[in-house]
């Protein structure tokens, strides 16, 4: 359904890491960082990163955003 709505209308979701204590984005200048700068929390799922030796790494919270500029283009289509 996502990929049939992002055909029509252009608009797409936008998937980033986050904190798992909602500290900070790993966006922009904290998209290379493997822990938070804040609370040095882990960026992936322990459980998930140590079970496969550090060769899967899941994002341990994520949050959506749905640029505005495509949302603006798709009304004039």
């Amino acid at each position: 359904v996502e990929k049939l709505i992002a055909s029509y209308t252009g608009v797409i979701s936008v998937e980033h890491d986050m904190c798992r204590n909602t500290c900070v984005a790993f966006t922009g200048p904290f998209s290379q960082l493997e822990a938070c700068p804040t609370c040095n929390a882990s960026r992936w799922k322990e459980e998930r990163l140590q079970g496969t030796h550090g060769r899967s790494k899941i994002a341990a919270q994520t949050f959506t955003t749905i640029p505005i500029g495509p949302q603006l283009q798709a009304l004039y289509r």
